[in-house]
C-alpha cells in the first residue's frame, strides 16, 4: 500500500504563493525585454513559454499573472 503525502494547508498556501511569485517574476523578465524601445515578445508568446516551463496551461499562467487567482 502506497502512502500519500499530506501537507498542512499553510504549507500548501506558502508553496503556491511562491510558485505564483516565480511565475510573475518570469513574466516581468520577458515583458521587459526590448530592442530599440519596442517589446521583443508578444503577451501570447510569453504566456506560452512560461506555461511550458512551469507545466501549466497558458490560461492558468494568464490568470496567475493578472491576479485572477
Amino acid at each position: 500500500m502506497q502512502q500519500q503525502l499530506s501537507f498542512a494547508p499553510s504549507v500548501k498556501k506558502e508553496t503556491t504563493e511562491r510558485l505564483y511569485e516565480d511565475i510573475r517574476r518570469e513574466y516581468m523578465k520577458w515583458l521587459n525585454k526590448t530592442k530599440d524601445g519596442v517589446r521583443v515578445y508578444s503577451d501570447e508568446y510569453i504566456l506560452a513559454c512560461i506555461a511550458n516551463k512551469f507545466y501549466k496551461s497558458s490560461k492558468t499562467i494568464e490568470n496567475i499573472v493578472f491576479n485572477r487567482v
